[in-house]
């Protein structure tokens, strides 16, 4: 009878060692990747223009949605999971799934409510994956493009000093090497748009003035910077004139692919 009940005894000692071997390597804290961790997951908004994040942590997965005005945490109240190895889901505590597959090096596939988002290290190329998608053409391709269309505007520094004498509306698209935002693209197709009923509008790259005649611009108008990086930003700055007095001065945004309604900056 004693022995039974040993048997019995180590008959449930073993059961319980198995199921708890079987939960601890089906539900774990660990990731299937550790070089995940840690790292800054982007996916361009093409209606907002801005990143939603994905850090997956060692107890935590911090997945935040960008706009214009602040970063709203989508899981506020549950951060931390565990992570079902046989599906390869991450379960949050408050019963979220969350799977990631298709692992490369610089990118991840995540779905969320069924729904699949591809999300890259490098926040420049989810912007571009998001924009062939759209465009069906790569940013730099889209640019070339569209730069065809309206090189015959392009002045130089002469033909720009003229124009600043003219006692009428004079707008000036005005580039650098360092626009490099997406908008830099996108306006080429607005100033298409603006051509057709502005025959004043002219592109210029600010890259090829040099110093001694960005200060003859500024001693033509003293409401021009002597600073060319002032003009040379990320985005396209829009300078509009009028006998040598400057009327407007703006950067121009779009809210992502849709630049109907530029924002003014």
């Amino acid at each position: 009878m004693k022995d039974k009940r040993i048997i019995y005894i180590l008959f449930c000692m073993i059961f319980v060692i198995i199921v708890t071997i079987f939960v601890l390597s089906k539900y774990s804290s660990t990731s299937m990747d550790e070089s995940l961790y840690n790292t800054i997951w982007y996916d361009y908004d093409i209606k907002t223009g801005y990143y939603n994040k994905f850090i997956i942590r060692e107890k935590e997965l911090d997945f935040y949605k960008s706009d214009n005005t602040h970063i709203q945490t989508l899981y506020d109240t549950c951060t931390r999971y565990s992570f079902d190895k046989r599906k390869g889901v991450y379960i949050l505590d408050c019963n979220e799934k969350i799977r990631i597959d298709d692992i490369k090096e610089d990118s991840i596939n995540i779905e969320i409510n069924g729904k699949n988002y591809r999300y890259y290290s490098n926040p420049y190329d989810s912007l571009n994956y998001e924009f062939e998608k759209y465009y069906n053409q790569s940013i730099s391709e889209y640019k070339i493009q569209r730069m065809q269309g309206i090189d015959f505007i392009k002045i130089n520094y002469d033909r720009m000093m003229e124009l600043l004498d003219i006692n009428e509306n004079q707008t000036f698209l005005i580039y650098g090497d360092n626009c490099s935002s997406v908008e830099c693209a996108l306006l080429l197709d607005v100033v298409e748009k603006w051509i057709s009923t502005n025959e004043n509008i002219y592109y210029v790259n600010i890259s090829e003035f040099d110093n001694k005649q960005m200060i003859k611009l500024t001693k033509k108008n003293d409401k021009f910077l002597l600073d060319s990086s002032y003009y040379n930003d990320v985005y396209p700055r829009i300078v509009v004139t009028k006998k040598n007095k400057i009327l407007d001065d703006y950067l121009f945004k779009c809210k992502g692919f849709n630049c109907s309604k530029y924002i003014r900056n």
